[in-house]
């Protein structure tokens, strides 16, 4: 892409540079008041920025809070709804809300398998599927916390330079999708 835009080599050089300093930076997050399944003390601590209407974010929330059981590791979630994703957002303060009664999981099970179809009532529906106490998920979607959570969530994203989702970190670092369980056995061998 930097060739076919006219940018010298030391250009793409530097661009490269920046890159590889921008993935190889060890990264500093927030947990407060994010879902998280395992154990906060694990020794191996997993991120993951996610939208609801993401497909690959379909796709990759299973086997990442698989891999996080398997290896005894803690899986953050952070929330990263897209600009191009008109219910993204909707759907993750609906999916805090339902957090706040301890149903983020299977809130985000049942978005992720209605993602094709979402619309503000049928997120409503599904956190009554979901088995939320409907009068305070309501009242938990007028939250300023759950705003303030999702606010700091797409600001830590941006000071990252996140540019999609998902994107996975394991000890603060950056991993690709298909490296998540290689790097996990690697930070478990560490020491």
């Amino acid at each position: 892409d930097l060739v076919a835009k006219g940018l010298s080599k030391r250009q793409i050089v530097r661009e490269l540079l920046k890159e590889l300093a921008r993935t190889t930076e060890r990264a500093e997050f927030s947990f407060e008041g994010s879902p998280y399944v395992g154990d906060p003390a694990s020794k191996v601590v997993m991120v993951e920025y996610m939208d609801f209407e993401c497909p690959f974010c379909k796709v990759a929330a299973g086997p990442a809070k698989e891999l996080a059981k398997k290896h005894g590791a803690v899986l953050y979630v952070k929330h990263l709804p897209l600009d191009n994703h008109e219910f993204a957002r909707p759907a993750a303060v609906a999916s805090l809300a339902a957090h706040r009664q301890g149903l983020f999981w299977k809130m985000s099970e049942l978005l992720f398998a209605n993602q094709e179809a979402l619309s503000l009532e049928r997120i409503d529906a599904l956190a009554k599927e979901a088995g939320c106490d409907m009068k305070r998920y309501e009242a938990d979607k007028k939250s300023p916390e759950i705003e303030l959570i999702i606010k700091r969530d797409i600001e830590e994203a941006d000071r990252l330079e996140i540019d999609g989702t998902p994107t996975f970190f394991v000890d603060g670092y950056m991993v690709d999708f298909d490296q998540l369980e290689a790097k996990i056995e690697k930070a478990l061998k560490a020491d």
